[in-house]
């Protein structure tokens, strides 16, 4: 009962946090996006930085899911520069 699972849409939305709750995250966060193939998550990665007063948003071509893995030639210097700056 208490498993977050994607496969569930009744477990999934209770799970999801409200449009009020993503604008109150007040730290700095960095959302990263694939771009080529538009599709929810996308969308969802553009609303959460639109609503989060102090989120930026890295789009990733050439990349799906796993651009850590997909992509580390650019994912590790996004990640890098973010979290020392």
């Amino acid at each position: 009962a208490r498993m977050l699972t994607l496969f569930d849409n009744e477990i999934r939305q209770r799970n999801l946090l409200t449009e009020d709750e993503w604008s109150s995250l007040a730290q700095p966060t960095l959302v990263i996006a694939h771009v080529d193939s538009p599709d929810d998550y996308l969308t969802t990665a553009r609303r959460i930085v639109e609503l989060m007063p102090s989120a930026t948003l890295a789009e990733i071509h050439e990349t799906s899911h796993w651009s850590h893995f997909e992509r580390p030639d650019i994912f590790n210097p996004l990640v890098t520069e973010f979290l020392s700056g």
